[in-house]
């Protein structure tokens, strides 16, 4: 009855719900990537695959919630985040098959370069100026959505942060709008993940449901912040993401290295 064991580090867990949610309400991403490693060593989980399905499943639901915050305020364009969560959700099972063959540290180790190689290409790209100017690519959008599905079932890591570069260079929409757009496709992406664990029983559902409470409130939080910072430089909040995924890039790339 490990699924229902109520956790001894309550106050970790919920701090560290509430960063998640805050990463996804502020950047539309981030937080799968702190998640897994929260639990295995602050939240009490023991097991790699608890871990995993656990923070998923938080993950995916504090994602939807989030969508739901973004498209009050009209930062979800729905078509194109209809493309992407479908394509994504099929790509990213065929992914998985392929990743399982692949050794696990140099897959890390690739997976943190293309973060590195994502992150100065965000961090180089100029926002456009008017959001009428721009045409969204349903086919680019295809591609996106395969390509990073594809990649995210094959290095079994969220993808969560790779949604955003993705849809940007798809769309070419305000940075926001992409936030808030990706937050559904990160949804979409987690869930199946997350009810397969679920269905193996590797879920604990009390943890899952304190986080996806703190995360709710850190995610209201996250995004009155995005929203204030959008508004006083709108290449700022792009510049921020890009710093926070090639960190991740950098980390990954070099604690994989020194295991490999």
């Amino acid at each position: 009855m490990e699924w229902l064991v109520f956790p001894p580090d309550l106050l970790l867990i919920l701090l560290g719900g509430s960063l998640i949610g805050f990463l996804l309400g502020l950047l539309g991403g981030g937080g799968s990537l702190l998640a897994v490693p929260m639990l295995l060593h602050m939240g009490g989980i023991t097991s790699p695959h608890m871990a995993i399905g656990t923070s998923t499943m938080a993950v995916a639901l504090n994602a939807y919630l989030n969508a739901f915050t973004h498209a009050r305020h009209g930062n979800v364009v729905w078509h194109p985040a209809l493309i992407f969560s479908a394509i994504g959700g099929v790509a990213a099972s065929g992914g998985a098959s392929i990743g399982l063959l692949t050794p696990g540290p140099w897959l890390m180790i690739a997976f943190g370069l293309l973060t590195l190689s994502v992150g100065g290409w965000m961090w180089g790209r100029k926002p456009p100026t008017r959001d009428e100017q721009i045409k969204v690519s349903d086919t680019k959008t295809f591609l996106a959505g395969a390509g990073v599905g594809g990649l995210a079932g094959f290095f079994g890591i969220g993808g969560g942060f790779m949604v955003v570069p993705a849809l940007l260079w798809a769309t070419g929409m305000d940075v926001r709008k992409v936030m808030g757009t990706s937050l559904v496709g990160v949804g979409t992406l987690g869930m199946g993940a997350a009810l397969t664990y679920a269905l193996a029983g590797e879920v604990q559902w009390v943890v899952a449901g304190i986080l996806l409470l703190s995360g709710f409130f850190g995610g209201r939080i996250g995004h009155k912040l995005g929203e204030y910072l959008h508004g006083k430089n709108k290449a700022l909040l792009q510049k921020l993401f890009a710093v926070f995924i090639i960190l991740v890039g950098a980390w990954m790339t070099i604690s994989h290295l020194m295991q490999a």
